[in-house]
């Protein structure tokens, strides 16, 4: 995948979006990458920097908007409710993929405050899942089986037929 696959908009639309990641990139290097921003007032006394573009995630085609108040940091957009950033996780690798920026380095923050999930996290938390479970497992009383506790009636039945007829054929 390269830059092209993102399709940057001439104008910057408008978004419904949420503020999903801090990237350590500033304007000049979304620009390198073909981003065109246009200047928009924030109603705050501001105006800050808005390029947005359509990149295909899995398939699917995805908006998201790069907000820049001018400063060494930029605002990644993603549009609609993502409160764990599937979707921003997901546009960052493609945006990784598609070379615009190495998430290792690029990466600041996720607006929720969480870091990515890593493959190391998620093996992790299946440990834990994995232990917690086995602590219950032992904590519970064992059950006790047939084959665990006395015998059952048919083995008494059997072990006295056994007994009746081994002291019957000694008496003859």
């Amino acid at each position: 995948m390269s830059t092209t696959t993102i399709k940057w908009d001439t104008e910057a639309k408008m978004l419904g979006a949420d503020l999903s990641a801090t990237l350590a990139l500033d304007r000049s290097a979304w620009k390198r990458i073909g981003a065109i921003f246009t200047e928009l007032d924030d109603g705050d006394g501001e105006t800050p920097g808005l390029a947005t573009a359509t990149v295909q995630v899995a398939g699917v085609p995805v908006e998201f908007g790069v907000l820049d108040y001018n400063g060494a940091t930029t605002y990644l957009l993603v549009p609609g409710t993502d409160p764990e950033r599937h979707t921003t996780i997901a546009l960052l690798e493609t945006l990784q993929a598609a070379g615009a920026l190495r998430i290792d380095t690029a990466l600041l923050d996720l607006a929720n405050g969480k870091p990515p999930v890593t493959i190391e996290d998620r093996v992790a938390q299946l440990e834990r899942a994995l232990a917690q479970t086995q602590s219950e497992l032992a904590a519970r009383p064992p059950r006790r089986t047939r084959r665990s506790g006395r015998p059952g009636p048919r083995l008494t039945w059997l072990r006295k037929a056994a007994k009746t007829s081994g002291s019957s054929t000694q008496g003859t």
